[in-house]
């Protein structure tokens, strides 16, 4: 009746919380496996996007901590034959059926000068016994002009509120 009508909702938190909490306990687990690895699958995606995007030719030899400067990247043919198709093969269809490619901090980019610094950051917390090894500041490789022009369409940007002023 009434009672567990009542109870319901309270049971639905705390399934809720509990699958939270495994599913974060398993992250730190996966976090803390390869901690210790100087190899671990985490290190080489990692490295594997940071070489694609030091090898992308430019329109000009300007390159900001090893990759295009803002607005200088080339797409080839076939990326720009497959955004074409992506699109046309979207066109029609209502919102919530599409798929869109997106970059979380968008702006926070090595092509902007984020994240130069990067390796200094790592020694500094490795001198105070602090875990380093996933440590990057910097969230993309390209300036948000040459994410645009790679397809992205979903720009995510957190606004901070930092020294008095949102930024």
């Amino acid at each position: 009746g009434g009672r567990e009508a009542e109870r319901e909702p309270m049971r639905t938190r705390v399934v809720v919380v509990a699958l939270v909490a495994l599913v974060a306990l398993a992250c730190f687990a996966l976090v803390d496996a390869h901690s210790g690895e100087r190899d671990s699958p985490i290190d080489e995606a990692l490295q594997a996007m940071l070489d694609w995007a030091d090898a992308t030719p430019c329109a000009s030899s300007r390159r900001v901590g090893g990759v295009c400067a803002p607005g200088e990247v080339v797409l080839d043919a076939w990326l720009q034959r497959a955004l074409a198709t992506q699109r046309r093969l979207q066109r029609d269809r209502p919102l919530n059926a599409t798929t869109w490619i997106g970059t979380h901090n968008a702006f926070n980019a090595r092509a902007n000068g984020y994240g130069l610094d990067d390796d200094v950051l790592r020694r500094v917390l490795r001198e105070f016994g602090i875990p380093d090894d996933h440590t990057v500041l910097a969230q993309q490789s390209f300036s948000m002009t040459d994410q645009l022009r790679l397809g992205v369409r979903h720009i995510m940007l957190d606004a901070q509120w930092f020294a008095g002023a949102v930024r």
